[in-house]
């Protein structure tokens, strides 16, 4: 787990591609995805649950759309036919909940009703030897009881939130289940929580609320609501805005650490298929000139 929070970014080589994954930051501050209709969002929402798994983290996804029934790195799946179906749902383990029966606003309280339950179980660890409650180390992430100075390495847990806009829309960020999410977002670090916001409508989420997440990947988009939004995030004019994401292909996104235009690049992910190999990381290093391409002319980076 040492690794897992180490402060460097991560080159992962998948199928001879290579792409950028911070998981200090996605772990402490989240992680935002966008794109349109079939632009890779879930695929590659799914190769970092893939990643994230393999560091030993406890994954919980919320499907609306059942794009995680198949294909998929998480076998336990539960189907939520009810809002009372949470309460037979495991806490400890990673699971897909098929939220496709419910209605909108029944899937945005299943969301929250899910954050505070996990919440209340993470917030009430206590020691297994003298029963004190345990405290979080924020130098190492390890539960530790201040009592006998007992310690624990539980794991993260980390929650993808598809359709992130039913719960996190700009403007609207006072009901019980954007506060709950809203608190991950904020707070989670200080519980060992992380979430992870998919959307196809970026204008429609809280611009704040993505500031407020470590890494970015945005996808194509052509809205002219959503470039507005894009063009706040990256700091691009509307023109190069356009130039770039109308134009970005499926798999492709914009990738920055949030604040730090210095990371920010065009990448392409390779399709997710269950249990692929081979895969490496490597510790990333200053980048090489790029190549010139169309991409590299928008950005300015020839």
């Amino acid at each position: 787990m040492d690794e897992l929070i180490a402060k460097f970014g991560v080159d992962f080589i998948i199928k001879n591609l290579a792409f950028p994954f911070y998981p200090h930051d996605a772990l402490t501050r989240g992680t935002f995805i966008s794109g349109g209709k079939e632009a890779g969002k879930t695929n590659l929402a799914k190769i970092l649950t893939y990643l994230l798994k393999k560091k030993g983290c406890v994954i919980k996804v919320v499907d609306g759309s059942r794009a995680w029934l198949r294909n998929t790195p998480i076998k336990n799946i539960v189907k939520i036919n009810s809002l009372g179906s949470i309460e037979q749902s495991p806490i400890t383990e990673s699971v897909v909940f098929d939220v496709s029966s419910l209605l909108p606003d029944n899937q945005a309280y299943f969301i929250g009703t899910l954050l505070e339950r996990d919440f209340n179980f993470i917030t009430s660890l206590v020691c297994q030897k003298c029963q004190h409650s345990l405290l979080l180390n924020q130098q190492n992430y390890t539960w530790y009881c201040p009592k006998c100075q007992t310690e624990y390495n539980y794991a993260w847990y980390c929650y993808w939130l598809e359709e992130a806009q039913l719960i996190l829309r700009s403007g609207s960020l006072r009901a019980r289940a954007s506060q709950c999410a809203l608190r991950m977002v904020t707070v989670g670090r200080n519980f060992k929580e992380a979430i992870g916001l998919l959307t196809q409508f970026p204008a429609l989420i809280d611009t704040n609320t993505i500031k407020a997440c470590g890494l970015a990947y945005f996808g194509r988009a052509w809205e002219q609501n959503d470039l507005r939004k894009l063009e706040r995030l990256v700091s691009w004019t509307r023109s190069r805005c356009e130039d770039v994401f109308k134009t970005l292909g499926v798999g492709q996104f914009v990738f920055q650490k949030v604040g730090e235009d210095a990371t920010r690049k065009i990448i392409r992910v390779p399709e997710f298929i269950n249990g692929f190999n081979p895969i490496s990381e490597t510790q990333l290093l200053p980048q090489k000139k790029p190549s010139t391409s169309i991409f590299s002319k928008i950005l300015g980076i020839e």
